[in-house]
Protein backbone atom coordinates (compact mmCIF):
# COMPACT_ATOMS: atom_id res chain seq x y z
CA UNK A 1 0.00 0.00 0.00
CA UNK A 2 1.31 3.69 -1.28
CA UNK A 3 0.01 6.77 0.57
CA UNK A 4 0.97 10.25 -0.14
CA UNK A 5 -0.05 14.32 1.08
CA UNK A 6 -0.67 16.71 -1.15
CA UNK A 7 -0.82 20.03 0.40
CA UNK A 8 -3.11 22.67 -1.66
CA UNK A 9 -1.35 26.42 -1.16
CA UNK A 10 -2.86 29.33 -2.47
CA UNK A 11 -0.17 30.98 -5.40
CA UNK A 12 1.51 34.10 -4.13
CA UNK A 13 0.69 36.72 -5.36
CA UNK A 14 4.35 37.72 -6.93
CA UNK A 15 4.26 34.40 -8.50
CA UNK A 16 0.86 35.30 -10.06
CA UNK A 17 2.04 38.28 -11.38
CA UNK A 18 5.35 36.44 -12.97
CA UNK A 19 2.73 34.29 -14.43
CA UNK A 20 0.85 37.21 -16.19
CA UNK A 21 3.66 38.35 -17.54
CA UNK A 22 4.98 35.24 -18.97
CA UNK A 23 5.22 35.34 -22.68
CA UNK A 24 5.01 31.47 -23.19
CA UNK A 25 3.48 28.32 -21.97
CA UNK A 26 6.89 27.27 -20.94
CA UNK A 27 7.69 30.33 -18.71
CA UNK A 28 5.07 29.53 -16.99
CA UNK A 29 6.09 26.06 -16.38
CA UNK A 30 9.29 27.31 -15.25
CA UNK A 31 8.19 29.85 -12.85
CA UNK A 32 5.74 27.02 -11.26
CA UNK A 33 8.59 24.58 -10.90
CA UNK A 34 11.10 27.06 -9.61
CA UNK A 35 8.17 27.79 -7.06
CA UNK A 36 7.76 23.83 -6.50
CA UNK A 37 4.23 23.78 -7.82
CA UNK A 38 4.92 20.48 -9.66
CA UNK A 39 1.26 19.63 -10.01
CA UNK A 40 0.78 23.15 -12.01
CA UNK A 41 4.26 23.05 -13.84
CA UNK A 42 3.30 19.37 -15.00
CA UNK A 43 -0.16 20.40 -16.16
CA UNK A 44 1.28 23.64 -18.30
CA UNK A 45 4.15 21.47 -19.88
CA UNK A 46 1.68 18.84 -20.87
CA UNK A 47 -0.38 21.19 -22.15
CA UNK A 48 2.39 23.23 -24.09
CA UNK A 49 2.33 20.36 -26.79
CA UNK A 50 4.90 17.61 -27.53
CA UNK A 51 7.40 19.92 -29.74
CA UNK A 52 11.65 19.06 -28.40
CA UNK A 53 11.27 22.28 -26.08
CA UNK A 54 8.65 20.95 -24.44
CA UNK A 55 10.05 17.63 -24.22
CA UNK A 56 12.84 18.88 -22.80
CA UNK A 57 11.15 20.92 -20.17
CA UNK A 58 9.20 18.05 -19.17
CA UNK A 59 12.43 15.79 -18.43
CA UNK A 60 14.01 19.40 -16.77
CA UNK A 61 10.78 19.02 -14.38
CA UNK A 62 11.42 15.05 -13.84
CA UNK A 63 14.90 15.45 -13.03
CA UNK A 64 14.56 18.27 -10.99
CA UNK A 65 11.61 16.37 -8.71
CA UNK A 66 13.92 13.26 -8.92
CA UNK A 67 16.90 15.58 -7.46
CA UNK A 68 14.07 17.24 -5.11
CA UNK A 69 12.93 14.33 -3.18
CA UNK A 70 14.63 13.82 0.33
CA UNK A 71 15.54 10.04 0.86
CA UNK A 72 14.18 9.00 3.81
CA UNK A 73 12.46 5.72 3.22
CA UNK A 74 12.12 2.59 0.80
CA UNK A 75 8.78 4.21 -0.86
CA UNK A 76 10.29 7.07 -2.05
CA UNK A 77 13.29 5.67 -2.98
CA UNK A 78 11.17 3.29 -4.99
CA UNK A 79 9.39 6.33 -6.05
CA UNK A 80 13.01 7.99 -6.96
CA UNK A 81 13.26 5.18 -9.33
CA UNK A 82 10.22 5.23 -10.83
CA UNK A 83 10.67 8.32 -12.04
CA UNK A 84 14.41 7.98 -13.38
CA UNK A 85 12.69 5.20 -15.58
CA UNK A 86 10.25 7.28 -16.75
CA UNK A 87 12.96 9.92 -17.60
CA UNK A 88 14.97 7.26 -19.19
CA UNK A 89 12.02 6.04 -21.33
CA UNK A 90 10.87 9.74 -22.60
CA UNK A 91 14.72 10.29 -23.60
CA UNK A 92 14.47 7.09 -25.74
CA UNK A 93 11.65 8.36 -28.01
Amino acid sequence: MAEAEIEVVEIPSDLEMELDAATDDLARVRLYGEAGLWYDAFNEVLAAGQDAAARDTRLGLLDNLVNSEVVMETSIQEHQVRLTEIIELERSL
